[in-house]
């Protein structure tokens, strides 16, 4: 960017050309983060064996202090909301889960279907429990995605699976980065 500036250029012009640089690059990355305050340890997000349920969050906590130029949330309570089509994010879930089954294992998707009914995958992470039953353990997923027409009209909808085992599931936090706007 800084070669779109002319050796003869004045101060101002110089000036006027890097704001409009550093304008550019605060709209098109932030981040917002949100955790849920109400699955705890006593009260989590229960997933029988084989069932598929909707993974919310209560935004209890909330920081979008950092988010893009224009851009009012991130993550509704129920879906992600991008900006626009061709963007790109990276999202980290974070939890706590336990599993009453040995080697229980479990499915995360991202789900752009209007109707949530799965038809419109953007991706998938699959984990199992590796500690004994009913035993907490720490849970981190980390994923970039570029978003797509459908996506941008439907948002993003959170699911999770139990494949093998009743699971638990808790300290539900979920942080998005734009890391990259349509051009």
């Amino acid at each position: 960017h800084i070669g779109l500036i002319a050796d003869s250029e004045t101060w101002l012009s110089v000036r006027t050309k890097l704001n409009s640089i550093v304008s550019r690059e605060n709209s098109s990355s932030g981040w917002g983060k949100y955790t849920d305050d109400a699955l705890t340890v006593g009260s989590p997000l229960t997933v029988a064996a084989g069932a598929t349920v909707n993974l919310t969050n209560n935004k209890g906590v909330v920081i979008e202090s950092q988010l893009p130029q224009g851009t009012t949330t991130l993550y509704n309570g129920t879906r992600i909301t991008p900006d626009e089509a061709l963007d790109v994010y990276t999202m980290n879930l974070t939890f706590k889960a336990k599993s009453s089954a040995h080697a229980g294992s479990f499915a995360i998707t991202l789900d752009n279907s209007s109707s949530g009914d799965g038809s419109g995958i953007v991706f998938t992470k699959s984990a199992s429990t590796v500690l004994a039953v009913n035993t907490e353990q720490d849970y981190s997923f980390t994923t970039t995605f570029p978003i797509d027409a459908t996506t941008k009209t439907n948002g993003g909808l959170l699911e999770i699976k139990s494949i093998s085992g009743i699971l638990s599931l808790y300290d539900f936090s979920i942080f998005i980065v734009k890391v990259h706007s349509a051009l």
